[in-house]
C-alpha cells in the first residue's frame, strides 16, 4: 500500500497527459564505485527507498548475481561489474506519432548496459585499471546517423598517481560541460552534443585538496578523433551528419568545490574547446571550431540548484537542426532545481538553444519526480516540452510533448 499511495501521489499532477524525450540522461542506480569513476549522474546515494534497503526485490537480484562479489574479494585486484537497462513509455499529447514503448525512431528498450571497472593497486598510492560502459538496443537503432544497435559510452585504460592525478587513453568522454541531470530528460547542451560526448584520445583529470573546505578539479584532454556518435540528434553536431568528423580536439576544464559555512556545497567551474571539422560533404568546407562554458552546482540539505552556459563558435554542419542553416554561433544554456523528500526527488529544468547566422532557438522544459523504489531501482515520472522555433524552412514545430514514465534498474 506504501508504494501504490507514493505512486499515486506523483502521478496526480500528470494524469492528463503523458510522452518522453528523444535522449535521456538520467542516472544508473549508485553505488560508491560508480561514483569513484566520475558516473554521479545528479540523484544522490544516501535517500531513503520506498521499500527500504532490505526487500525483496533487490534480495532476489542479488542473490542471481552474487557470483560479482567474488571479483572483488581480492586485497589488491578488483572489477565490479554492473547491469542494467533503461524501460521507457510515452503517451504522445502533440499529435506528432511518437507514443508507445520508446518513440517513433527509437522503438525497443531504450538501453541495456553493462559496466566493468578492474581496478589493481601497484601500491598505496599508485593504481591501475579501466572502465568500460558497453549498451545496446533491442529495436532501433539508437539514432539515424548511427547504423549498429550498441555502443560504447566509455572504454579506456586508466593510471592512478595520488600526487599526478588519473591519465587515461582511449575512448573518453570530455568534460566540458555538467553531464548530469536530476531527471532523465536531456537538455538542450546534451541535444547539440557539448555533453556525453565520448572521443578517442587522452585525458588527464586531477582533484587537488587545499583544505577541508576548499578544492579544485582540473583537466586537460586531447582527442584524436571523434567517438562517431554523441547523444545529439541528426543536424545538431558534427558527429551527426555522415561526411564530418571532429579531429585533434582540445579540452580544458577548471572547477573549484567550496563547503560554505552555512552547511552547503557549491562547484563553480568554467571550460575552454578548440578543435577542427573535417568535412567530406560537397558545398561545405573543413574548418575549425571554439567553445567555452561556465557552470555551477549547488547543494544544501534537500535542495540542488545547478545552471550551465555554453557557447561554440564555427559552422559544424550545413544544415543546423534549430535554424535550417550553417549557424555559425550556438549559445546553449540549463537551469535546474531539485528538492528531495525521502524517496521522491522533485525536479524542474528549462533550457534553450540559440542559433545565429541564420537564427533559430529550440526550448526544452521539463518537470516532475523521481522515485528511489529500491537502492537498485528508480521510476522516473515526467512531463516535457521540446520545441524549435524559428527554423528557416520548417517555422515552429514540437519534437516531443507530454508525459513520460521510466523505469531505471542496475545490480
Amino acid at each position: 500500500m506504501r508504494i501504490l499511495a507514493i505512486l499515486a501521489f506523483c502521478l496526480m499532477p500528470f494524469s492528463y497527459s503523458f510522452a518522453a524525450d528523444y535522449a535521456p540522461a538520467g542516472k544508473p542506480v549508485q553505488s560508491s564505485w560508480l561514483d569513484d569513476m566520475g558516473c554521479d549522474w545528479g540523484l544522490g546515494a544516501d535517500r531513503d527507498s520506498v521499500l527500504g534497503e532490505e526487500n525483496i526485490v533487490d534480495d532476489v537480484f542479488n542473490g542471481a548475481f552474487g557470483w560479482k562479489d567474488e571479483l572483488t574479494d581480492d586485497d589488491r585486484f578488483s572489477m565490479p561489474v554492473n547491469f542494467g537497462a533503461y524501460h521507457w513509455w510515452l503517451i504522445d499529447t502533440a499529435g506528432i506519432g511518437n507514443g508507445g514503448y520508446g518513440a517513433a525512431g527509437l522503438r525497443g528498450t531504450y538501453a541495456w548496459y553493462t559496466l566493468i571497472s578492474p581496478s589493481y593497486e601497484l601500491d598505496d598510492d599508485r593504481s591501475i585499471g579501466g572502465y568500460i560502459f558497453f549498451l545496446g538496443r533491442d529495436g532501433d537503432n539508437y539514432r539515424s546517423f548511427y547504423s549498429r544497435k550498441f555502443w560504447f559510452l566509455d572504454g579506456y585504460v586508466s593510471f592512478t598517481d595520488s600526487e599526478f592525478g588519473t591519465l587515461k587513453a582511449g575512448l573518453v568522454r570530455t568534460k566540458f560541460g555538467l553531464e548530469n541531470y536530476l531527471g532523465f530528460f536531456g537538455s538542450a547542451p546534451y541535444f547539440d552534443g557539448f555533453i556525453y560526448d565520448s572521443d578517442y584520445g587522452f585525458s588527464w583529470e586531477r582533484t587537488t585538496e587545499f583544505s577541508d573546505d576548499v578544492s579544485l578539479e582540473t583537466v586537460l584532454q586531447y582527442f584524436i578523433h571523434d567517438g562517431e556518435w554523441n547523444g545529439s540528434l541528426a543536424n545538431h553536431d558534427s558527429e551527426s551528419v555522415v561526411g564530418l568528423s571532429e579531429r585533434n580536439t582540445f579540452v580544458a576544464r577548471v572547477a573549484p568545490t567550496f563547503k560554505l559555512s552555512g552547511g552547503g556545497t557549491l562547484t563553480a567551474g568554467m571550460a575552454a574547446l578548440a578543435g577542427e571539422i573535417d568535412s567530406d560533404v560537397p558545398g561545405f568546407a573543413s574548418g575549425h571550431r571554439a567553445a567555452w562554458g561556465a557552470h555551477f552546482d549547488y547543494e544544501k540539505d534537500r535542495w540542488q540548484l545547478r545552471g550551465q552556459i555554453l557557447q561554440l563558435f564555427g559552422k559544424v554542419v550545413p544544415t543546423r537542426f534549430a535554424s535550417g542553416g550553417p549557424s555559425n554561433r550556438i549559445t546553449s544554456f540549463t537551469t535546474e532545481a531539485g528538492y528531495t523528500v525521502g524517496p521522491i526527488t522533485y525536479r524542474g529544468m528549462f533550457t534553450q538553444s540559440h542559433d545565429s547566422n541564420p537564427n533559430g532557438r529550440q526550448t526544452i522544459w521539463s518537470a516532475g519526480a523521481v522515485v528511489k523504489v529500491t537502492p537498485s531501482v528508480n521510476l522516473y515520472l515526467e512531463y516535457s516540452d521540446f520545441t524549435v522555433d524559428g527554423h528557416a524552412t520548417s517555422g515552429d514545430f514540437p519534437i516531443i510533448q507530454g508525459v513520460q514514465t521510466v523505469v531505471h534498474w542496475q545490480f
